[in-house]
């Protein structure tokens, strides 16, 4: 069998940088791995090989002897080998907190009272009506503070506060907490916001008829005069008994006092006079030298003669 001469490799037959080697026949080409060919003439499309250079379904684009790799917004490096934290660094201000969506753009989550895409606009921290109770809110900057109504205290006017105290109501009044402040429920006998006046009821329950008024264990009493009964002397006694007119008379009550309303032939106070008629006169005139008798009365319980003395007549 014949052997192939050995063929010596010429300056520049390998190309690209390739490296030549002497072997029978003809020179043999050592590449570099862009290049392939006899002579390292042909560059090979890095995009096109069996393993693409770029990764995670980056497109890849050829560049003279090399390439570039065109990556997903999540991604970065040569090969798009580099997964991105959407929140590093954090693009949210004023404490904002950045939080990743797998399917839209990152968001801040933004601490009160800032809003905005980014946490950077300042709210107005009372339009929440954070105050309770009647509160009023007054914004300080980012803060808030409540002045609270009558009855309450905390933060935000929250808390509920019992104004009622030992000393609120005097003389064993009750006291309530109403609408943010106290109301005392008075003992008998007094009076005023806080039951420290002492009622006078006799001016304001004065005894009728002209009775004495007095207080007796906080309550009235009244001394009735005579002829007046009842809590307040309201009422009138009936005076008048069987034996307060005689002879049949009517009696009634007058100014506390009886009064008797005699019938016909009688008289007097108790209606105990009779009165003499002109027909019986004669029984009771006794004629003397001296007088002439006038008038008689006959009383019922004996008799009396009243005489009137005048001149005796001359002839």
């Amino acid at each position: 069998m014949c052997e192939l001469p050995v063929v010596r490799c010429s300056p520049n037959f390998c190309l690209n940088g390739g490296i030549c080697e002497d072997t029978p026949g003809k020179p043999d080409c050592d590449c570099l791995k862009d290049f392939t060919g006899d002579r390292c003439e042909i560059q090979i499309n890095p995009c096109d090989s069996s393993q693409p250079p770029c990764q995670n379904q980056a497109k890849c684009i050829p560049s003279g002897i090399d390439y570039e790799c065109v990556c997903p917004p999540n991604l970065n490096g040569k090969n798009c080998e580099n997964v991105i934290d959407p929140c590093f660094p954090n693009t949210c201000l004023n404490n904002g907190v950045c939080e990743k969506n797998d399917i839209e753009a990152p968001r801040c989550s933004c601490k009160a009272p800032f809003t905005g895409l980014r946490c950077d606009s300042l709210t107005d921290p009372c339009t929440g009506q954070e105050c309770q109770n009647g509160g009023i809110c007054t914004s300080n900057g980012a803060s808030f503070k409540c002045t609270c109504a009558p009855g309450f205290t905390g933060l935000t006017c929250s808390v509920k506060v019992d104004l009622c105290t030992p000393q609120s109501c005097s003389n064993n009044g009750v006291c309530s907490t109403i609408d943010g402040g106290i109301q005392c429920k008075c003992s008998f006998g007094f009076t005023g916001p806080t039951c420290s006046v002492q009622e006078d009821f006799c001016a304001t329950e004065s005894c009728l008829n002209n009775g004495g008024c007095s207080i007796v264990e906080g309550k009235v009493q009244c001394t009735c005069r005579d002829g007046f009964t009842g809590l307040k002397c309201e009422g009138v006694v009936d005076l008048c008994t069987p034996e307060s007119c005689l002879n049949n008379g009517i009696c009634s009550t007058t100014n506390s006092q009886i009064m008797c309303k005699c019938p016909n032939g009688f008289s007097g106070l108790r209606c105990e006079v009779e009165l003499v008629s002109h027909a019986k006169m004669a029984e009771h005139v006794f004629p003397t030298k001296c007088c002439l008798p006038v008038t008689a009365l006959k009383n019922l319980q004996e008799r009396h003669v009243r005489q009137t003395y005048v001149k005796p007549l001359t002839v």
